[in-house]
């Protein structure tokens, strides 16, 4: 296991199917990180949505569009001394809420123009199991955050305003409802 670079078990394989018959679109990759004790799934934006970030055209020649995925991943065990990933599992993530609007977050100011996204994985992985995230490093970033996404992956300046403006979301109070 000391071969073996940490980072390789952050990546998952992802499983894409269609919204309305459940057949297999195609498969893609993403990767774990987690900030502000939430752990994301991290994936292009053509991968959930099923369309070119750029044309908004269907990439699957049915043009059917992406309604769940199935996350494969390597995990921790509840109770694993070390903290390094010793088994696999797959878990299904939906892409879409019940009214069917997306669940990812986009860059709050390009939003799809970036093909970035980040899925709150919430309580989806198996009881008693744990997903390897990027969860920081002791280097000069201005958060530990920060420095270990810039050691896998350059473009944190993409994903970070992303994860931001949802935590940002979260802080502000409640509105009352209209008629109050």
């Amino acid at each position: 296991m000391s071969n073996v670079n940490l980072h390789s078990f952050r990546v998952a394989r992802l499983e894409v199917f269609a919204r309305d018959t459940a057949a297999r679109l195609g498969e893609a990759t993403g990767f774990f990180c987690r900030l502000h004790q939430r752990t994301f799934l991290v994936t292009n934006w053509h991968v959930v949505s099923g369309r070119h970030f750029q044309t908004r055209q269907a990439l699957h020649y049915s043009r059917a569009l992406p309604g769940s995925l199935t996350v494969h991943a390597h995990v921790t065990r509840a109770g694993d001394v070390a903290n390094i990933p010793s088994a696999s599992t797959a878990f299904r993530l939906t892409l879409l809420d019940p009214e069917g609007r997306p669940r990812w977050l986009e860059h709050p100011l390009f939003g799809a123009d970036i093909d970035v996204i980040a899925l709150d994985i919430g309580s989806a992985p198996p009881l008693g199991t744990q997903v390897c995230p990027i969860a920081g490093r002791d280097r000069q970033e201005p958060s530990e955050f920060e420095a270990e996404l810039g050691i896998v992956w350059p473009f944190r300046a993409c994903l970070l305003p992303v994860l931001e403006a949802y935590f940002d979301v979260l802080q502000r109070p409640a509105r009352p409802a209209s008629g109050s």
